[in-house]
C-alpha cells in the first residue's frame, strides 16, 4: 500500500460524509430541482451575469415546483436555492476528482496496488452510478407533472449513499494499523 493511501481514503470518507450533509441541506431546503439540467462538465460553471440567472430561472420557472409550490418566487430567492443545489453538485464533482485524481497518479507511480487499484475503480463505478441517480432523482421531479422528486428514486438515491459510505468506511478502517 502507497504511504497516501490511508490520507487518501480518509479524505474520500470526509468528502462523502460532506456530500451526504449538502444533499441533505438542499432536499430539506427545496433546492434540489432548482437546476434543471444534468451538465457533468459544463455545470461547473455557475451563472455569471444577470442574463445567466434570467436564464435559469426561466428554466426553473417551467416546471411544476416553481409553478405550484413557490408561484411568488423572486430571482433573489430562486439564487438562494440555486447555490444550495450547486454547491451539492459541485462537491460531489469534487469527490470525484479526489476518488480519480490521486488514484491515477499512484498507479502511473506504480504505487497502487492491485487489491487498491481494483477498490479505486470500484468507488470511481460506484461514484458514477451514484451521480447517475441523482440525475434521475431530479430528473423525475422536472419532467413530471408534480412538485416534488419521486419517493423511490429519493430512497434509491440516499440507499445508493449510504452504501457508497460504508464501502468506503469499510476500505478506510481496513487501511488503517490499529
Amino acid at each position: 500500500m502507497w504511504k497516501g493511501a490511508r490520507i487518501w481514503i480518509w479524505a474520500v470518507w470526509f468528502m462523502i460524509l460532506g456530500a451526504v450533509f449538502w444533499g441533505g441541506l438542499t432536499r430539506l431546503s427545496n433546492a434540489g430541482l432548482s437546476i434543471v439540467e444534468w451538465k457533468p462538465v459544463s455545470g461547473v460553471i455557475p451563472p455569471l451575469n444577470e442574463q445567466d440567472w434570467e436564464k435559469e430561472f426561466e428554466k426553473y420557472s417551467g416546471i411544476a415546483q416553481k409553478e405550484i409550490l413557490f408561484p411568488d418566487m423572486t430571482l433573489d430567492e430562486f439564487k438562494r436555492i440555486y447555490w444550495l443545489e450547486y454547491f451539492h453538485r459541485l462537491w460531489a464533482r469534487l469527490v470525484g476528482v479526489v476518488v480519480v485524481l490521486p488514484a491515477v497518479i499512484a498507479w502511473l507511480r506504480g504505487r497502487l496496488g492491485k487489491k487498491e487499484g481494483i477498490h479505486a475503480l470500484i468507488m470511481v463505478i460506484l461514484l458514477g452510478i451514484q451521480a447517475w441517480l441523482g440525475w434521475r432523482m431530479v430528473a423525475s421531479g422536472v419532467y413530471e407533472p408534480r412538485p416534488w422528486v419521486s419517493p423511490g428514486l429519493l430512497l434509491v438515491h440516499h440507499l445508493f449513499a449510504l452504501g457508497v459510505f460504508l464501502y468506503v468506511t469499510f476500505l478506510a478502517i481496513r487501511w488503517t494499523p490499529v
